[in-house]
């Protein structure tokens, strides 16, 4: 009970309009990231030979790849997204250590060079989430939502790095035998629900989680559009929890 208003923590709460609250994402350099009523843009920079936009492109130098994330930035990008693996369907895995190889520099060289927007990194494996995140990474963008790798919801848990979870089925070589649903809205935002939920019993903030519908990991055209038609009742099912939707 509050000694001024009388009133339970609980109706203070209830008597707070949530369309005039802010949703912020704490970052582990102090600054914070806020979805203040807006869209933000991630600019993706894949450091692999092989990935399906740009593969090849920026993985040639450290140099090469910093200076299209500036690029990026300057176009307008509010968060830049570095992945060292490709998961095209058919992409072959790589080792941790390769991929560690591919991204920690990168991540290093914006930040040595005053890039202070967020950057994530995309990766399922917590080894190099750790490494990323000791480099300057702000966000852990795991297309698995720690499934892959049991160490990663404890690591999200200890370090407090904000998280993106997505929903996939199989991986990269058995993804497109798998686009079977009933129905799809209501599945992957179950799926996405299930796993946000078993993040914050496992120490995540939930404040920390954004889901991903996984837009084109096992899911067919018509799926993939139905996600996006009905995102609002995907919303629902996940609670409003912050969404990131990549096209």
């Amino acid at each position: 009970m509050h000694p001024l208003t009388g009133k339970t923590i609980k109706e203070m709460l209830a008597s707070i309009n949530s369309e005039d609250c802010v949703r912020i994402f704490p970052l582990p350099d102090g600054g914070i990231l806020s979805l203040q009523n807006r869209m933000l843009i991630m600019g993706i920079l894949n450091v692999t030979p092989d990935s399906f936009s740009d593969g090849g492109k920026w993985n040639a130098s450290v140099e090469q790849a910093a200076e299209h994330a500036r690029k990026m930035i300057e176009e307008g990008a509010d968060i830049i997204d570095i992945g060292g693996e490709s998961t095209r369907p058919g992409a072959a895995a790589v080792t941790e250590e390769e991929e560690a190889r591919r991204v920690i520099p990168v991540i290093r060289k914006l930040r040595e060079a005053g890039i202070h927007i967020p950057i994530s990194v995309d990766t399922y494996h917590s080894a190099v989430a750790r490494q990323a995140i000791e480099a300057g990474a702000s966000i852990v963008n795991d297309i698995s939502a720690g499934e892959d790798d049991p160490a990663m919801l404890p690591l999200l848990a200890e370090t407090g790095v904000p998280c993106i979870l997505m929903h996939k089925r199989g991986n990269a070589v058995t993804m497109d035998k798998q686009a079977t649903y009933r129905d799809v809205v209501k599945e992957v935002a179950e799926y996405c629900l299930d796993r946000t939920e078993l993040a914050i019993r496992m120490g995540v903030p939930r404040w920390n989680i954004i889901v991903d519908p996984g837009l084109g990991f096992a899911k067919n055209t018509q799926q993939n559009c139905a996600l996006v038609n009905e995102i609002g009742r995907f919303n629902g099912i996940t609670k409003n929890m912050p969404l990131l939707v990549g096209v």
